[in-house]
């Protein structure tokens, strides 16, 4: 039977003990992904350092290609098993290893700088490999710390920490290579990250009833919310392949999160040669340049997570379909119209306008997109996110490429092209997911045995509180 919710729990607590557990998970959460893209960010900016130091100087264009992309290699291998790890062993463990092994790798960077091309690339495939996990990890404890009312604002803000460590890797990574050394922007992220490690494992639990000092209110709050996907035996049933393969809604957030990561890996890997080839300014070269574009991202995805949260209350009642669908296509085609504007520019600073303001567009549409594996599939969310992630990181490989393939002469008109290529998979992106999107939990994604269907209401997403007792 589902526990009893009118059960009585301590009350003789502080205020640090009051305060909500799942925004202990959020700000650590938050600090965790920072972490993680910091990490990430600053293995370039410390490659550079390191040249400059005399290391890895010899090294051919196409090696200094394969160090940058080794990280993907191993990332896009990780994600759909670490969705399957955490759904049944829970979130919280998956994503303090691949926080750990990144910081593990980070300590170990500067040794395999100093061997060799090969011994580099290997660290930064197992950082990659490490790293795979945290996606899913995370999506699994939302989907089980997340009330229903908050689906939106709580992902957005712990996932925009990602952003934000890209913002401090480029304004600060290559004052601290100046300032201290190339060796030391890898170790002091590293040991961030084994300090960060220490309060996950102590403050963070897989499951809300799990937590011993939860106020009562708060369990109330999330378990009335969520209603029988919150019970235990919804994460042990079969995993629905087919199911899932084969679902349109799914399909949707696949090309939602393989559309954005185009345009903004696009932008992350080619701005500076964009401005020194078309403008012929090294404005691409400064960190406040490269910082901007995720900065935008990270104020737009948060303020749009709150945004849509605060349409789909009770009091203003919108369609969370709709909602979503709205941001995600309005996102996309901005950006797109955004893309072509920039490459028409009369100058480098109205190009630049354009771009940040299409990567502001960009976190509003994840503000769209990253919440709806909660939505049709609370049980699978983080298989889901696994199975999307790998989806998405497919951009940081091909988009360089594609890239590479266009612009041959660096030619104000071969970076047209490269800008127009961008605008049309934005559009592709906004049809899919204007079509084939939905908020409703997908049938496949119930119980098995039809308990759901008595229990839970899918277009309110919500269970009533005189059937709690009632409901496994």
């Amino acid at each position: 039977m589902y526990p009893n919710m009118d059960a009585p729990l301590d009350d003789k607590r502080s205020c640090v003990t009051r305060f909500p557990k799942r925004y202990i998970l959020t700000i650590l959460g938050f600090l965790g992904f920072a972490n993680f893209f910091a990490v990430r960010f600053n293995f370039p900016i410390g490659l550079r350092g390191a040249q400059e130091d005399g290391v890895l100087v010899d090294i051919t264009s196409v090696q200094k290609g394969q160090l940058l992309s080794a990280f993907f290699m191993g990332y896009i291998v990780t994600q759909i098993p670490a969705g399957v790890v955490a759904r049944r062993h829970g979130g919280k463990w998956p994503f303090a290893v691949g926080i750990a092994g990144a910081a593990l790798c980070g300590f170990l960077s500067p040794l395999a700088m100093k061997w060799g091309v090969k011994e580099t690339m290997f660290v930064q495939l197992i950082s990659g490999l490490f790293q795979g996990f945290n996606f899913p990890a995370m999506h699994e404890l939302l989907s089980r710390w997340s009330p229903q009312h908050e689906r939106s604002k709580l992902p957005c803000i712990v996932y925009s920490g990602t952003y934000f460590g890209a913002v401090f890797a480029n304004l600060f990574g290559g004052y601290i290579v100046r300032s201290v050394g190339w060796q030391l922007v890898f170790v002091i992220d590293s040991s961030v990250a084994i300090l960060w490690l220490l309060l996950w494992v102590y403050f963070i639990y897989d499951k809300p009833r799990s937590h011993p000092s939860i106020q009562e209110e708060e369990l109330n709050e999330i378990e009335l919310s969520m209603g029988s996907y919150s019970s235990e035996y919804q994460w042990t049933s079969p995993v629905p392949w087919f199911s899932i393969w084969t679902s349109a809604p799914f399909w949707a957030i696949v090309a939602a999160h393989f559309v954005q990561n185009w345009g903004f890996f696009t932008l992350l890997s080619e701005l500076p040669y964009y401005f020194k080839d078309v403008y012929e300014s090294e404005i691409g070269s400064t960190g406040v340049l490269t910082a901007a574009p995720f900065a935008a991202t990270l104020v737009t995805v948060v303020i749009g997570g709150i945004s849509l949260d605060y349409m789909r209350d009770e009091k203003r009642g919108a369609s969370t379909t709709v909602v979503r669908k709205t941001a995600v296509c309005g996102a996309f085609t901005g950006a797109a119209l955004l893309f072509i504007s920039a490459v028409y520019s009369s100058s480098s600073g109205g190009s630049l306008a354009c771009i940040v303001g299409a990567t502001g567009l960009s976190g509003i549409s994840a503000a769209g997109f990253l919440p709806n594996h909660l939505d049709i599939a609370p049980q699978y969310a983080g298989i889901l996110m696994g199975i999307t992630g790998t989806a998405g990181t497919i951009p940081g490989i091909a988009s360089p490429m594609v890239t590479g393939i266009i612009v041959k002469h660096s030619s104000p008109e071969e970076w047209q092209t490269v800008f127009y290529v961008a605008a049309v998979v934005y559009v592709f992106g906004a049809i899919v997911f204007g079509t084939f999107a939905s908020s409703d939990t997908q049938k496949w994604a119930m119980d098995p045995n039809g308990e759901d269907d008595e229990c839970f209401n899918p277009e309110t997403q919500s269970i009533a509180s005189t059937q709690i007792s009632r409901c496994p």
